[in-house]
């Protein structure tokens, strides 16, 4: 009786808790008005069985219809993330935070063409007013990528002063992330959700500078020696060997002591690999794929000296390959080498390990060059990501908008996430900030 009354009367409500709300004039007819609540489809409404209105409870959104207001805001409290973003047949357009402001951008790319000549800016009483005419090309800046256009960002709190420098590494099917604060901590899907492992004393070792060997954590300590771990961080062992470098190749643990090279398997007993006094007293920078191991050498002092050496025989020989007077990135998969100038802006990469050597259509300066196991280059300036699909020849652009350099990437084959350098505070908000992208199932 309460209900039929209910119904039929207007009932006032104070409270009103339910797990999931339909509204439905006929639940047996797809294409009338309806509109649902709960949390597994988040907010959703429907007419003619389109979707017209979704609140996802991941947070994503989409609206089919026109949106009339008087002003939008994006990110209004200020934390300068907002992005207006515009994708369409190759081209998109970007209205986004600048450390000077606020910039607008427009690509065109997959083959899109722009058939104009000038583009004038008019400013008057801080009005601009933009009118392109005439012969401009803007093709094959951007690419629309499915499976790397969404980088979703992470938060991470740290307990201390966090200054922007992290490390991360895959450890079988899991991530861990060592911070600058020497907190480590654990993602076990796939970067979306992180605990901490445990607080490292600094007189011991910073874990910013950890890597992963095969199936153990290892570091070198402030006090030289190596330090391990089988037990993602939560214990360390202290090994026999001293160290001042050390990488992890073809289930070996190599590591430089002295100016010589050595290498271990279970860091038990070492082997004498070579003499590597040819790196006089620069700092070195060490990658190693499939056959190849690359060291990339920085002068500390004039002449500057920038060096390329590669052994192609797991450490016993070694050849100097490229050299430059200006600082220089590089990446390294199998026989693919890859140079990005600081100085001119030019990419060079080889396909032969180095003998010889092509120039990259890209006039961008790259910071770091990653392999992803789909073997595309994926590359990042300061805050926009760039995607290679033909050995570096080109680069597009992928994602941009960041409002903070983007230092360094780890994969596991299912996701792909991207460390910043997000400045903390001492007011005890700090914070890491990840990117992390989880690439589709095919």
């Amino acid at each position: 009786m309460f209900a039929k009354v209910l119904v039929a009367q207007k009932a006032l409500i104070d409270n009103l808790i339910s797990k999931n709300v339909l509204v439905d004039s006929d639940v047996n007819d797809p294409n009338d008005f309806e509109t649902r609540i709960n949390k597994h489809d988040g907010f959703n409404v429907k007419n003619n069985n389109n979707v017209i209105m979704e609140i996802l409870p991941t947070g994503e959104s989409k609206f089919a219809g026109d949106i009339m207001a008087n002003k939008i805001f994006l990110n209004k409290q200020g934390n300068r993330e907002g992005i207006l973003e515009v994708v369409n047949k190759g081209w998109k357009g970007v209205i986004r935070p600048c450390y000077e402001g606020v910039e607008l951008s427009i690509m065109g790319g997959d083959g899109g063409k722009m058939e104009k000549t000038q583009l004038k800016t008019y400013i008057t009483g801080g009005l601009m007013s933009l009118f392109v005419l005439g012969n401009i090309s803007c093709s094959g800046i951007f690419k629309s990528n499915p499976r790397l256009n969404k980088w979703s960002k992470v938060e991470i709190s740290v307990n201390k002063y966090y200054g922007g420098r992290t490390n991360i590494v895959s450890l079988g099917h899991s991530f861990v992330l060592g911070t600058n604060t020497n907190e480590l901590f654990l993602s076990e899907d796939n970067g979306l959700n992180w605990n901490k492992i445990k607080d490292i004393d600094f007189s011991d070792f910073f874990v910013e500078n950890i890597i992963s060997a095969g199936d153990k954590l290892v570091v070198i300590g402030n006090n030289q020696f190596i330090y391990k771990s089988i037990d993602y961080g939560q214990t360390w062992d202290k090994t026999a060997f001293e160290a001042s470098n050390l990488f992890y190749f073809d289930g070996i643990l190599y590591f430089i002591h002295d100016k010589n090279l050595y290498k271990t398997v279970n860091l038990d007993k070492k082997e004498f690999v070579s003499s590597l006094d040819f790196l006089d007293d620069r700092l070195i920078y060490i990658t190693a794929s499939n056959n190849i191991i690359m060291v990339r050498a920085t002068s500390t002092s004039y002449p500057y000296i920038n060096e390329i050496i590669i052994s192609k025989d797991k450490g016993y020989s070694w050849f100097s390959i490229y050299n430059d007077s200006y600082l220089f990135t590089a990446g390294l998969w199998r026989d693919h080498i890859i140079v990005c100038s600081h100085h001119n802006h030019i990419t060079k990469y080889s396909l032969d390990g180095g003998v010889s050597w092509n120039i990259s259509n890209s006039n961008e300066v790259f910071y770091n060059f990653c392999k992803l196991p789909s073997e595309e280059w994926i590359a990042f300036t300061d805050n926009n990501i760039y995607l290679s699909d033909n050995d570096g020849k080109d680069f597009q652009l992928i994602n941009t908008g960041y409002d903070y350099e983007l230092m360094d990437l780890a994969t596991n084959g299912v996701a792909n996430i991207l460390t910043t350098s997000v400045i903390g505070t001492t007011s005890g908000k700090s914070k890491a900030v990840l990117l992390v992208n989880i690439e589709p199932l095919l």
